[in-house]
């Protein structure tokens, strides 16, 4: 099982106690190669430094990487993505159905994928007394 930095981890210091090796996000970990304790493999996993997903690529700068989850979630919810990008974000929210993504085919459309709720029409009726 592959681990991923999703925060720069310090791996050595100098007698100055400067950092001279670090593993940066999207790095694959491990703990040995690291020279991490135990402790220390643990602490990083409950606190999300390290995790098993994948450090999202392609950030733009200064964007964090819960933002670029959220924009592929709601990309696939309209229909913007193909079959494996839906079935990879799918595998990571733990909503996949492995026989449903098994068989599915084809590219998900705009008409498929949930429509926003207009509210438009809804605060015009109860303006009108509707």
């Amino acid at each position: 099982m592959a681990y991923y930095a999703w925060s720069p981890i310090v791996t050595k210091r100098n007698e100055q106690g400067m950092t001279t090796e670090t593993i940066q996000p999207g790095d694959t970990v491990a703990q040995k190669a690291a020279g991490l304790s135990d402790a220390d493999w643990e602490y990083l996993l409950e606190t999300g430094v390290i995790r098993e997903e994948e450090y999202p690529e392609n950030l733009d700068m200064g964007q964090a990487p819960a933002e670029k989850e959220r924009e592929q979630v709601q990309a696939m919810y309209r229909g913007e993505l193909d079959p494996d990008e839906v079935e990879e974000i799918q595998i990571k929210l733990g909503t996949a159905d492995p026989a449903t993504l098994e068989a599915t085919s084809g590219k998900q459309t705009k008409a498929s994928a949930p429509e926003p709720e207009d509210i438009t029409t809804t605060v015009e009726a109860k303006k009108a007394g509707g």
